[in-house]
């Protein structure tokens, strides 16, 4: 249906291709014309399709409509027919002949006033069918049944070519069995009967001629309305349809079918086909016979490719609902949609138009609009690159105007990038080359001059392998060939020292780093390369003086603990003869005496102490640490215990608020540090009841160790970390060496943390410290 429009829409888009791949687009001008025509063509095909569909739609409804008038016209006269054989059949009924005929035969066969035998009735009668047959060619047979003898017919006239052949008495044969004679009784005094399409029978056999036969059959009563019999007339089924199409001649092409499967085809040139029986098909039904054969309404309409046909059915047989004649209309759609197609050609001829008009205004305008951007591009192909651009068309206040502007502060941003970059190459201390994948130089700074003592000149276009000695090529062809088949993914970095060669042809160590760029397309690799002699030179420097430090600490040690042994032994001594004088000489010295001699033990005493933590100060640093998982909560219960007594004695009570965590640290050092922490607060605490809080805060990471002593004032914060610092020499407080927060103070440095204090005096200190988790190795 849509055939004409798939064409014009196919040859549309076909000529569309064959344009596109005829000439290529290249300029903004043609993409211009090429989507305005596209859009002119869209809105065509869409206005073409819209008023195509709409008037479709108009030319279907319009049809359809007329075409149920005529169809229910053509309906009426097929009804007609029907009717005329059902008035036919009454008109036969009700005759004199018929009457008499039963007078007589109840009057054993002679009627009383005139005398006519039944015999001459029938001659009667059978004229009155010949006579009725004459005027309706269609008619094949006219049967008048009696009930008596298994409905053996009394009068029986047939159609036998151009004349009429009148059955004698002794061919009459017997009917009650057939189902129009029960059909006909059933029916009632002004009841007809018509029967289904069949082929016609004789003596219970099908006639040669084979003619579908149609019978109307309607009840015959005698004077006191008894049954007496039936009147019957046979018409040939094809000829009485032919008849009603003859008759009314429709100018479109149409079906009659019955609810059997019977169709009688009309062509709208007047020529008719045979009947289709349902029984012996000569050719398969169409489509729409077997649509609307099964359809239970009385009217219908069918829409599909062929065209559209219109349904009408007649109820011809009212003893039998189920049984219809269908009469059908059809246009076809080359007819049908004739107006639409004539439409859609001109719809296409004016897109075509439109596109054409659209092209040509479009290449004007485009022309136009692109005269700005030819002018750009004409500009920017004849500048200059180390120049600003001049003349591209920035006053414009339009889209060109912006790219201009644009174009023009890239332009000016590529300059000014290019010349920093230039400077930075210039200036760099580093030697910078630029090698390709086969090792030869292609660029390189100045600063290779001062590196390698060659100008530019003298090395581009030659292989890197020239500067670098025989020893270290296989190690330079080894880094670009790994370079190479890594993708760019293996460098070699800051740190990687090979050794280079000068003009003069000295060798030195350098650094190399080289890195993949691809530029264009072109693989190349960039090389950054530095004079590290000097490097060189302090890392000899360095290791000596390591190796000299090393040694020194050595000796350090040694002397520390030899220090430390020797100056104990005169010490022991002093405090042993003190206490010898002290138990042998009591009773001849005074108080003076003795109070001198306590104060030299205690002296002794405390310088044996004070070079004890001299000795464990010097070795803190250098003894290596020994890194675990700790649960601090486990050292702190540790200290608890082993200082017990000392808790007790002291009225101490040691407070966690909140469980410990577990931590990488060394274990040892660590329980130094909370039992120098927890002694220093139990030390200087005046109070009856003291109180020692060790917390962690797990927010910021922070242990604390909170007393409620005497305090520390603000100006000494910084003091107390000083080795053998004591701020109170109280004899209240005179135990100690001030050692013990140096130690803290040290344990928590080597941990990676810091320590600070908040203090009031009369109230208290708190130590706050972090300690940096190190993993254990």
């Amino acid at each position: 249906m849509l055939s004409i429009w798939s064409f014009a829409v196919g040859q549309t888009q076909l000529g569309l291709v064959m344009k596109a791949v005829s000439f290529p687009i290249r300029t903004l001008s043609t993409k211009i014309t090429i989507v305005v025509c596209s859009v002119a063509l869209v809105i065509a095909i869409l206005i073409s399709a819209f008023n195509y569909v709409h008037l479709r739609k108009v030319i279907l409804d319009t049809t359809i409509e007329g075409l149920a008038g005529e169809t229910r016209l053509l309906a009426q006269k097929f009804a007609s027919n029907y009717h005329e054989l059902k008035n036919d059949a009454f008109v036969i009924a009700q005759a004199p002949p018929i009457l008499e005929l039963v007078r007589a035969m109840d009057n054993n066969d002679v009627k009383a006033f005139d005398g006519l035998s039944s015999d001459q009735w029938r001659k009667r009668l059978e004229a009155v069918f010949a006579s009725i047959m004459s005027s309706r060619p269609h008619y094949t047979q006219i049967r008048y049944i009696g009930v008596a003898d298994g409905g053996r017919e009394l009068v029986r006239t047939n159609r036998v070519g151009d004349h009429f052949e009148h059955v004698g008495i002794d061919q009459m044969q017997q009917k009650m069995d057939e189902p129009y004679f029960s059909g006909a009784q059933s029916v009632g005094r002004n009841g007809v009967y018509f029967s289904e399409i069949t082929y016609n029978r004789e003596y219970g056999q099908v006639q040669q001629s084979k003619i579908p036969t149609l019978r109307a059959a309607v009840p015959v009563l005698d004077g006191d309305g008894r049954f007496f019999g039936i009147i019957v007339i046979n018409a040939n089924y094809e000829k009485l349809l032919a008849l009603a199409f003859q008759d009314s001649l429709p100018e479109k092409g149409a079906f009659s079918v019955n609810n059997a499967g019977d169709y009688l085809e009309y062509q709208k040139d007047g020529q008719l086909g045979r009947l289709e029986f349902h029984e012996d098909y000569t050719r398969t039904p169409p489509v729409i016979i077997n649509k609307f054969k099964n359809l239970t309404v009385d009217e219908a309409s069918h829409q599909d490719d062929d065209g559209v046909s219109y349904f009408v059915k007649l109820n011809v047989n009212p003893a039998n609902p189920s049984a219809f004649l269908g009469i059908v209309l059809c246009v076809p759609s080359a007819e049908l949609m004739t107006p639409a197609y004539v439409v859609l050609r001109n719809s296409l001829i004016f897109s075509l138009g439109l596109i054409v008009l659209s092209a040509i205004m479009a290449a004007l305008f485009a022309h136009r609009l692109t005269k700005p951007l030819r002018a750009m591009t004409k500009t920017v192909r004849s500048a200059n690159v180390t120049t600003a651009l001049v003349g591209l068309p920035v006053a414009l206040k339009d889209e060109i105007g912006d790219l201009a502007r644009a174009f023009s502060q890239l332009a000016n941003d590529l300059t000014e990038s290019r010349a920093k970059a230039n400077a930075v190459l210039e200036t760099i201390v580093d030697g910078i080359i630029t090698i390709t994948e086969d090792g030869m130089i292609e660029t390189c700074n100045p600063a290779c001059y001062f590196v390698f003592g060659y100008r530019a000149d003298e090395i581009i276009g030659k292989n890197i392998e020239l500067l670098a000695p025989e020893l270290e090529k296989a190690k330079l062809d080894e880094c670009l060939s790994a370079l190479c088949a890594s993708g760019g993914r293996y460098a070699t970095g800051v740190g990687h020292h090979i050794m280079g060669r000068r003009k003069d042809g000295s060798v030195f160590p350098m650094s190399l780093a080289i890195g993949e760029v691809n530029f264009l397309g072109k693989r190349l690799f960039t090389s950054v390369v530095r004079d590290i002699t000097e490097q060189k030179n302090n890392e000899i420097e360095r290791e000596t003086l390591i190796e000299k430090l090393v040694r020194s600490n050595e000796e350090l040690d040694e002397f520390a603990h030899i220090a430390a042994h020797d100056l104990k032994e005169p010490l022991r001594a002093i405090h042993n003869h003190s206490s010898f004088l002290i138990e042998d000489y009591e009773d001849k010295l005074d108080e003076a005496g003795k109070k001198r001699l306590h104060r030299v033990q205690y002296l002794t005493k405390r310088m044996g102490q004070l070079i004890s933590d001299l000795f464990y100060f010097s070795r803190l640093g250098r003894e290596e640490a020994s890194i675990e998982y700790t649960d601090v909560g486990a050292i702190i219960s540790d200290i608890e215990l082993t200082m017990k007594d000392t808790l007790e004695e002291n009225r101490v009570t040691l407070l966690r608020p909140l469980p410990l965590p577990s931590i990488y640290c060394d274990r040892v050092r660590a329980t130094e540090m909370f039992r120098n922490l927890i002694v220093n607060a139990i030390k200087y605490n005046d109070k009856v009841s003291k109180t020692v809080e060790v917390g962690y805060h797990a927010e910021t990471n922070v242990f604390h160790v909170k007393d409620n002593g005497i305090g520390i004032d603000h100006q000494y914060h910084d003091l107390i970390f000083k080795l053998f610092k004591r701020l109170n020499t109280s004899k209240q407080f005179s135990e100690g060496t001030g050692a013990g927060l140096t130690f803290v103070h040290k344990i928590v440095s080597q941990q990676g943390g810091t320590i600070w204090l908040e203090s009031e005096a009369d109230v208290g200190t708190t130590f706050f410290f972090t300690l940096a988790e190190r993993k254990a190795a």
